[in-house]
C-alpha cells in the first residue's frame, strides 16, 4: 500500500501549540486565582480559642445531658462515644500518676463495665481512659489505676508496671460515670459534640450557660487548668462574629459588607482545621483581639442572613485575600497604614468617609488642666514641669495626628502616631488641640462685605445647600462636611488654664469604617460597593 506523504508547516504548528498553551495557561491562572483568592468554604473548619470565658480555668462544666465524645487527627474527626448524664460533664486536669492495667476497650461502656468490676473485688480505684483510636477507627479505652504500693501487691489484676503521668491528662466527671482523657498518648485533645439538636434543628454545646455550634475542645495545652476551644464549620463562625461585629438593625448591605469583610479577615490571618496540637493553643480567639465572637448565644436572624448571602466571598488583591480591617468611625476621612503603624499597604488608602453621617461615635471634646497632662505623658520622658502648650506638628491627609509636642516650663516631648492616643485615652487621633485662652468656636468666615473674619459658631444659624436652616446650639461639636472630609467644631465654653482636645472618629481609621458603611447603605450603595470604596483597587467575588 502506498504511504500517504503529508507536507507539514512547522511555524504552523508551532503556532498552535502556543495558542494551545498559552490558553491552557490562562485558564490555570483564573482557575488558581479563585483557589488563592477563596481557599476556605463553608464546610471547613476553624479553631477559636474561648479566651474571653473559658481560659485557664480550674473546671469547665458541659450541661448538656448526652454528648458524643471524640478525636480529630488532621480533617477526620471521628466519634467515639455517646455518652449520657442528668448533671452534665464537668472537666478538669489530672495530674496523678497511674500504672496501666493490661488490655484494652472499643468503647466507653465495656471499660466502664470492667472498671467496676475490678473495683469491685479489689477496690484499686481503676478508672477508664481515652487513649487515642484503634486502626478501625474505634475509641481505644484502657484502665488506669493510681499509683501506689497497693498497685502492685500481688500483680493480682495484670498490672503494668508503666507509671503514667503527663500535665495533657483530662479527668470528665459525670453521674453517667467517671473517666480520663490521655490527650499526649492521644496525640490530641477530645472533642464534645451535643448529643440531640435543639428545636432549631442546630447542635449546641452548652458550656457553663453559654451556647456555641459544632464542637467543643477541651485540653490544659500544658497548663495546670482547663482551656476550651470550639471547633465549628467557617461559616458558622461568622453566625456569631458580625453581630459582634456590628448592629443587626443596620442596613442589610451594611451588614453583608461586614459578613465579608469579617470572612476575610479570617482567611487572611488564621489557618484551619479541626484538629491542633496538644500542646498549643489556638492562636485566634474569641476577643477583640481579632474578632469578637460571642458563639449562638448573640445570633440574629438578619446577621446570620447576611452571612448566609455573602457565603464563600472574600476580598482579595492580586488574586489573594487581604485583612480587611475595620472600626466602628473614621470621623470623616480613613487613614493610610504608613501614618500609623509605618508600612504602606497597597489596598489601604485614605479615602473620604462623607457617608458617615450617623457615627457610631459622635464627635468628641475631652478637657485635661495642666497638671493632668503633665501626669498623662509623665512615662514617654522628661520631667515637664507646668505643661504651658501642645502642638500638633504633623498631621496625615486625612487629618490625624501625627506628631504632638508638649511643652513645659523645664522642657518638652514629643508623642509620635499611636503614642498620642494611649496618652491621653482618645477615641482616635483625629483631633485638634486648643491651649489656654484660644477658642475652638471662633473659625474664619466670609462676612457680608465680601472679607475674611473671625467669627463665633454658636448662636449662628447655617444654612444648607437646599436652603434649610439650622440654629447652631447646646454644648456639643459642629460636624461641617466637606468634599473629602469632615470637620469639627467645638462649642464648649472651656475652664480657664485647661486644653481643649476637640476630635471626631473610634478606632485605628485603617480600612471599613462600620458607620460609614451603614451611611453608604442607607444611601443605596450595594455591599460590594461599600467594601470597594474602602479598600482600594481589590476584587469582591
Amino acid at each position: 500500500m502506498k504511504k500517504s506523504v503529508y507536507k507539514v508547516n512547522i511555524k504552523s504548528v508551532l503556532a498552535v501549540m502556543f495558542a494551545c498553551m498559552l490558553a491552557f495557561l490562562c485558564c490555570f491562572h483564573q482557575v488558581m486565582g479563585i483557589v488563592n483568592a477563596g481557599t476556605v468554604t463553608s464546610t471547613d473548619y476553624i479553631r477559636v480559642g474561648l479566651k474571653k470565658a473559658f481560659y485557664g480555668r480550674s473546671s469547665i462544666k458541659i450541661n448538656n445531658k448526652s454528648v458524643w465524645i471524640g478525636l480529630s487527627y488532621g480533617n477526620s474527626y471521628t466519634e467515639t462515644d455517646k455518652l449520657i448524664s442528668n448533671s452534665g460533664f464537668e472537666i478538669t486536669c489530672d495530674r496523678t500518676n497511674f500504672a496501666i492495667l493490661n488490655g484494652s476497650f472499643d468503647s466507653f461502656d465495656a471499660a466502664l463495665k470492667k472498671a467496676k468490676s475490678v473495683n469491685s473485688i479489689y477496690g484499686l480505684g481503676v478508672i477508664p481512659a481515652l487513649t487515642g483510636l484503634s486502626k478501625d477507627k474505634k475509641g481505644t479505652w484502657k484502665l488506669y489505676i493510681p499509683y501506689t504500693s497497693k498497685t502492685f501487691a500481688g500483680n493480682t489484676v495484670g498490672v503494668s508496671r508503666v507509671k503514667r503521668t503527663s500535665v495533657y491528662m483530662l479527668k470528665v466527671k459525670s453521674d453517667g460515670g467517671t473517666f480520663l482523657c490521655d490527650c499526649e498518648n492521644a496525640r490530641t485533645n477530645p472533642q464534645f459534640a451535643a448529643g440531640a439538636k435543639n428545636d432549631a434543628g442546630v447542635g449546641v454545646i452548652s458550656l457553663a450557660g453559654s451556647h456555641f455550634r459544632g464542637r467543643i475542645e477541651a485540653g490544659t495545652y500544658g497548663a495546670a487548668a482547663v482551656s476550651a476551644v470550639n471547633v465549628i464549620m467557617f461559616e458558622d463562625y461568622l453566625y456569631g462574629v458580625v453581630p459582634m461585629e456590628m448592629s443587626s438593625s443596620w442596613p442589610m448591605e451594611a451588614l453583608k459588607a461586614q459578613a465579608v469583610a469579617c470572612r476575610s479577615f479570617s482567611v487572611a490571618s488564621q489557618g484551619f482545621g479541626p484538629s491542633g496540637s496538644v500542646k498549643s493553643y489556638p492562636t485566634l480567639n474569641d476577643t477583640t483581639q481579632y474578632q469578637s465572637y460571642g458563639g449562638y448565644d448573640k445570633e440574629s436572624s438578619r446577621s446570620n442572613k447576611a452571612v448566609y448571602e455573602t457565603r464563600n466571598t472574600f476580598v482579595s488583591y492580586k488574586n489573594k485575600v487581604v485583612r480587611t480591617y475595620f472600626y466602628s468611625t473614621s470621623g470623616g476621612a480613613t487613614e493610610a497604614p504608613e501614618y500609623l503603624w509605618g508600612s504602606k499597604v497597597a489596598y489601604l488608602k485614605s479615602v473620604p468617609d462623607i457617608y458617615e453621617n450617623k457615627p457610631e461615635k459622635a464627635p468628641w471634646t475631652y478637657e485635661f488642666s495642666a497638671s493632668k497632662v503633665a501626669s498623662l505623658v509623665s512615662g514617654y520622658g522628661t520631667n515637664l514641669g507646668i505643661v504651658k502648650r501642645i502642638d500638633i506638628l504633623k498631621t496625615s491627609p486625612s487629618g490625624r495626628a501625627v506628631e504632638m509636642r508638649i511643652s513645659g516650663t523645664k522642657g518638652s516631648v514629643t508623642l509620635r502616631k499611636g503614642q498620642i492616643r494611649s496618652a491621653f485615652g482618645l477615641p482616635s487621633t483625629k483631633v485638634d488641640v486648643y491651649n489656654p485662652g484660644e477658642d475652638p468656636d471662633f473659625v474664619s468666615a466670609v462676612n457680608n462685605t465680601g472679607n475674611l473674619s473671625r467669627c463665633t459658631l454658636k448662636g449662628k444659624t447655617l444654612i444648607s445647600g437646599k436652603g434649610a436652616k439650622t440654629k447652631i446650639s447646646g454644648s456639643d461639636q459642629v460636624a461641617v462636611t466637606g468634599k473629602n472630609n469632615i470637620k469639627g467644631y467645638s462649642l464648649k465654653t472651656v475652664k480657664s488654664g485647661n486644653f481643649l482636645f476637640v476630635g471626631s472618629g473610634y478606632g485605628h481609621g485603617i480600612g471599613m469604617s462600620q458607620s460609614g458603611a451603614r451611611g453608604m447603605a442607607e444611601a443605596g450603595f450595594g455591599y460590594k460597593e461599600i467594601l470597594m470604596h474602602y479598600f482600594t483597587g481589590v476584587e469582591v467575588n
